[in-house]
């Protein structure tokens, strides 16, 4: 079936649904001003307000996405479930164009290295340019041993967690990211935010929390 079709069958199959009363949630009834309302099951039961056809395309692709993220990433079902995903495209909502798309490049693993554009053939070698050694692919970026290179990222590494700091990151969130960064980064962890003291069993749960969240998001590229 085209597209279309598989919208309507959909949309028969869901007004079938609830006119049998199979489908009610007391948050999610219609208004009194809508005419109709559409549900969709996936990713979870919601009602779909508006841009009607956006809504019915993502409930009707979320399957095959799923499919395809878990394949792409190596992701177990329970990992990606626990990604916050509403969070993170909320996080590039709020960016400019410009570093958003060089954030989706990194994501997807489409940043217009050496050895990918020696794979399209527009670059005659995927040798990274600065030490000559090795492929430069996204995770060499992240962890070239050029002198250069490793300067630049310990300077960022730097910035962003005095900027953290600035903005009143608890001391002991800042030390864990100091150390899980130091290593995914191949730089030498130099302990600038150790904890000034010991955690209580439920901050420490969060914190534990947080850190296992960040690890299925990956920021580390070590296998």
């Amino acid at each position: 079936m085209d597209r279309d079709a598989i919208y309507n069958t959909w949309c028969d199959r869901l007004a079938d649904l609830a006119h049998s009363g199979s489908i009610s949630h007391d948050d999610l009834d219609p208004l009194p001003a809508e005419v109709w309302s559409v549900y969709a099951q996936f990713p979870s039961f919601h009602k779909i307000s508006g841009s009607l056809a956006s809504g019915i395309h993502d409930a009707l692709a979320y399957q095959d996405c799923v499919t395809y993220l878990q394949k792409k990433y190596n992701l177990h079902p329970y990992h990606l479930h626990a990604i916050h995903l509403s969070g993170l495209q909320q996080f590039l909502s709020n960016m400019r164009p410009s570093p958003r798309a060089t954030m989706v490049k990194l994501i997807y693993d489409w940043a217009p290295t050496y050895a990918l554009l020696h794979k399209q053939n527009r670059s005659e070698s995927p040798t990274c340019p600065r030490c000559k050694q090795h492929p430069e692919d996204s995770p060499h970026i992240l962890t070239c041993n050029d002198m250069g290179a490793t300067t630049w990222r310990d300077d960022y590494l730097s910035f962003f967690l005095i900027t953290m700091r600035d903005h009143h990151m608890p001391i002991h969130i800042l030390a864990v990211l100091e150390y899980k960064l130091s290593s995914a980064l191949c730089l030498p962890f130099s302990r600038k935010y150790s904890p000034l003291m010991s955690l209580d069993n439920h901050i420490k749960n969060i914190v534990l929390s947080a850190i296992w969240h960040q690890n299925i998001l990956g920021w580390d590229f070590i296998p």
